[in-house]
């Protein structure tokens, strides 16, 4: 990930005709860039993560590793994928098989998200303790602050990026054909880009959980 905001902002103030920043301001193209980092990252699943921590006796919750975490793809233990079910699936499964969460195993049956942290069932026994936690998860990049701030995605997303925020100055100019235009480029450069490669090249952080 080599490119700036200022990157973005010197190409769409270029392209609008306004390269002395009159009209289209750098807070414009920051918050504008943030905007479209995040639109990419949910749509092409462009920032894919791994975080890992370890098992431990007696703990069914643990704190996901960051808060950026939009999608947990996979979570093993020991090697082992874990079933993920949703919040109120576990509810029914434990109200009717272990009311009392008096149920203990080496390895968890299935797990479920609420909020921040990750809950798991049945709760681990001592020979669990340690065995390791393994979370797949798909991100989005942190907000950035500075026009020399270096962008949270990859070099392959650049111009669906300025494409994007190209269609927001144009949407300032009330220019509504040239911001459908740039709009669409955005979504085809962004298709064309997932098309060319949708494993490589992605961003892969590795992360530690944060414990409470």
């Amino acid at each position: 990930m080599s490119k700036r905001v200022s990157d973005v902002g010197d190409y769409v103030k270029r392209q609008f005709g306004d390269e002395s920043g009159v009209q289209i301001t750098d807070d414009d193209i920051l918050r504008w860039v943030n905007m479209g980092q995040q639109d990419l990252a949910f749509i092409a699943k462009a920032i894919q993560g791994t975080a890992t921590t370890a098992y431990a006796a007696g703990q069914t919750e643990y704190v996901l590793p960051t808060e950026k975490a939009i999608e947990i793809t996979s979570i093993r233990v020991d090697g082992r994928p874990i079933k993920g079910v949703e919040f109120q699936v576990a509810e029914s499964l434990i109200v009717d098989s272990d009311p009392t969460a008096s149920t203990s195993a080496k390895y968890p049956d299935f797990w479920w998200r609420w909020g921040n942290t990750i809950n798991f069932w049945p709760k681990p026994t001592t020979e669990s303790d340690g065995l390791e936690i393994k979370v797949y998860y798909i991100g989005t990049p942190e907000t950035l602050v500075d026009q020399s701030d270096f962008l949270g995605l990859p070099d392959k997303y650049f111009e669906a990026l300025t494409e994007y925020v190209l269609s927001k100055a144009y949407e300032l100019d009330e220019d509504v054909q040239s911001a459908t235009g740039s709009y669409q480029r955005y979504m085809d450069r962004l298709g064309q880009s997932f098309e060319e490669d949708k494993a490589e090249n992605l961003f892969y952080p590795v992360l530690s959980f944060v414990e409470d």
